[in-house]
């Protein structure tokens, strides 16, 4: 998925006009070590599980782009709230189709 900014972006004194996220390179090894790497993060007595579902987004995403989470921290809010819908729309969207024998 590339994103083109309407304004550049500048992170850590480089500047960005566009970013590509590419989500469908990740695996599902990608997705184990996300998940740990949040868990790792999580400090004592916060909700583990809010917390992952809070983060898993923003964590696959900063994988699929090579770019730290705090790069998404950091930008306006509609480039961020607009590419955090597009990543969670990408995650809901089935690869696979399910079907299940009917019961007799």
């Amino acid at each position: 998925m590339l994103v083109k900014f309407k304004k550049p972006v500048v992170f850590e004194g480089k500047e960005y006009e566009s970013i590509n996220i590419d989500l469908d390179s990740l695996t599902a090894e990608n997705y184990e070590a996300i998940v740990d790497q949040i868990v790792a993060s999580i400090p004592k007595g916060k909700n583990l599980s809010l917390e992952v579902e809070r983060k898993l987004w923003l964590f696959i995403t900063a994988r699929a782009s090579d770019l730290p989470p705090e790069f998404f921290m950091n930008l306006p809010l509609v480039p961020y709230v607009r590419i955090k819908g597009q990543v969670l729309s990408f995650l809901q969207e089935s690869a696979v189709e399910f079907s299940f024998p009917s019961e007799s």
